[in-house]
């Protein structure tokens, strides 16, 4: 998808119908963003805005230690011997 903001903006106003990058990521700005991708950022930034980065390493400290815990407790086998070049995880869903 190529938009006026991804063309370089020394160019941009020459209207030579020569289509310039920018290179990198600046070439894949677009003007007018789908609303459909602006709304779940609005929320983010939103739930962002109300917590701090202290807050935010605590709670990823807190989950990779519980899927650690998860893991661990549902191995099977966890014994290294008893088990072959696999590693099986049991999951439980309940709805």
């Amino acid at each position: 998808m190529v938009g006026w903001w991804g063309h370089k903006e020394e160019t941009r106003f020459f209207m030579n119908n020569q289509l310039e990058l920018e290179n990198g990521a600046a070439g894949y700005r677009i003007s007018n963003p789908p609303m459909m991708l602006m709304v779940p950022l609005i929320a983010f930034l939103d739930v962002l805005s109300k917590t701090t980065m202290q807050d935010l390493r605590t709670k990823s400290l807190l989950l990779t230690g519980y899927l650690e815990y998860l893991i661990n407790h549902f191995l099977s086998p966890s014994s290294l011997n008893r088990r072959t070049k696999k590693v099986n995880f049991f999951f439980c869903f309940i709805f």
